[in-house]
């Protein structure tokens, strides 16, 4: 997998956006369009890793960064800590997000 990175849009990324690096624009869900902006070194290959199921997935919840590279996903929110109790479908929605990742459709076109 290209190295990639998935950001909720804001201040800071209003900044990104214009002083750094282009936003790859998808056709996807509308919670993700809203929510998310992704970041790629290689644009070309990362339209080719990443697929419409994970990224429905990615949109239905604000505030998670995601950062691919290699065969590794990981996924925060900045200065969030989880009590151990509320981990359990935390990790449920991550593993869930990785077999969509590996194993999703891919309807999603690139504007």
């Amino acid at each position: 997998m290209s190295p990639f990175g998935i950001w909720p849009k804001g201040l800071l990324n209003t900044f990104k956006e214009f002083f750094i690096s282009p936003e790859l624009l998808f056709a996807t869900t509308p919670e993700f369009d809203e929510r998310y902006r992704i970041d790629a070194e290689d644009s070309a290959a990362i339209k080719l890793d990443l697929n419409e199921d994970f990224l429905d997935e990615v949109g239905d919840e604000a505030g998670w960064i995601y950062e691919g590279r290699k065969d590794c996903l990981i996924a925060y929110q900045p200065g969030k800590l989880f009590p151990i109790d509320h981990t359990a479908p935390l990790f449920e929605r991550f593993e869930r997000m990785c077999e969509r990742l590996v194993n999703g459709h891919s309807n999603a076109e690139f504007v």
